[in-house]
């Protein structure tokens, strides 16, 4: 059995986050989202084939020839034409049955087992706004159509981007859709024709699609975890750790708080009189002195000068709006700060705004307030 897992997009909802590195590549409690989802097929699969596209090299670095000991083999997709083109290219190193899996997803091993039981099957979620998604038509434990983004209610059953197959399915032949892109749902659709589709509902399915979603799984995740602190990490001095919290390898933590559902990166410094809440801080990222990040996603590589301070609630205590692809978007956050490019440098006593968004490598001068 091989997996098929499609890591080719940027993501650019997650924007600054992803100008320096795919979406499948953005942490969750100090792991890739993409190493949740090896770490779920460990065990089921004897081969991981993943498709990598945008800043590809980032994941073969980081993964290189094996995870677990299964072996990892790169399939190029040079240009993103959509979820059918990316399973076609891999045609040449399919062997037979085999499963695929939308890399910036994360899913569970139980239902991923769930979905092995049949020969040609789809992981669906029941959702509250089915106009979002493509959504399954259903009769018993068959789909009978798949109908993408629908205006009006044919089914709250939504495509959750997982998906059991064999090679039958490279006899379609790919059409370009209304969005100019090759979907693998047309070929899903000719085959479930031919032969019974079935479904399983998914126990467990997330997906990334703003800076915020990271906020939240990292506090499902530790929810359940509990504290997932690296042995090398130096915690010294006064340093508060208040409730679960993830703090990677070579961390530096010294009379510093760190309250719950943050994660701190490998090789971060956090010290004095710092306090981080319910944030991310990526890896060798230093907020030294007399500093405060709330509900904030902080790329790599950053350095914020004493006395930053990053604002998560707005004075009207409306919830926070996001820019995103140049339009605004409401995070339905109460509480939200700001998301950081990687490489970001701030002087002293810079006051940084809930909701705002700042470009990789920027410089923000001492005093300044940021928007």
């Amino acid at each position: 059995m091989q997996a098929l897992i499609l890591a080719a997009g940027k993501g650019e909802r997650l924007r600054p986050l992803t100008d320096t590195r795919p979406k499948v590549m953005l942490p969750v409690v100090n792991k890739p989202i993409l190493e949740h989802n090896l770490e779920q097929v460990a065990g089921l699969v004897d081969e991981i084939i993943i498709v990598v596209g945008y800043k590809g090299e980032v994941v073969r670095g980081y993964f290189g020839d094996s995870f677990g000991g299964v072996k990892i083999r790169y399939v190029e997709q040079e240009k993103q034409l959509g979820t059918g083109d990316a399973i076609f290219r891999a045609e040449p190193h399919i062997k037979g049955r085999f499963l695929v899996m939308m890399g910036d997803n994360i899913y569970s091993k139980d239902d991923i087992q769930k979905c092995l039981k049949h020969d040609f099957c789809m992981l669906v979620k029941k959702v509250q706004n089915p106009s979002m998604f493509g959504v399954c038509v259903t009769r018993g434990d068959r789909i009978e159509k798949i109908v993408e983004k629908p205006k009006n209610f044919v089914s709250d059953l939504a495509n959750a981007g997982l998906y059991v197959m064999d090679r039958e399915i490279f006899d379609f032949r790919l059409r370009r859709s209304e969005r100019g892109e090759y979907e693998i749902i047309d070929a899903l659709v000719w085959l479930g024709k031919k032969r019974p589709l079935y479904w399983v509902a998914a126990g467990r399915w997330f997906q990334v699609t703003y800076p915020w979603d990271l906020l939240e799984l990292n506090e499902i995740f530790l929810k359940e975890s509990g504290p997932v602190i690296d042995k090398s990490a130096k915690i010294s001095g006064r340093a508060l750790i208040e409730g679960p919290v993830a703090i990677g390898r070579n961390a530096e933590l010294k009379n510093c708080v760190i309250r719950a559902y943050s994660s701190i990166g490998e090789g971060a410094v956090i010290g004095n009189f710092v306090e981080i809440k319910n944030s991310i801080v990526m890896d060798k990222t230093r907020i030294p002195h007399l500093s405060y990040v709330g509900d904030s996603v902080i790329g790599s590589g950053c350095n914020l000068g004493a006395g930053t301070s990053v604002a998560n609630l707005r004075f009207d205590d409306k919830p926070v709006k996001m820019s995103v692809k140049g339009g605004t978007v409401d995070s339905g956050r109460r509480k939200l700060g700001c998301v950081m490019g990687d490489g970001t440098k701030t002087g002293i006593n810079v006051s940084i705004l809930p909701g705002a968004m700042i470009k990789p490598g920027s410089t923000i001068f001492p005093g300044s307030t940021y928007k």
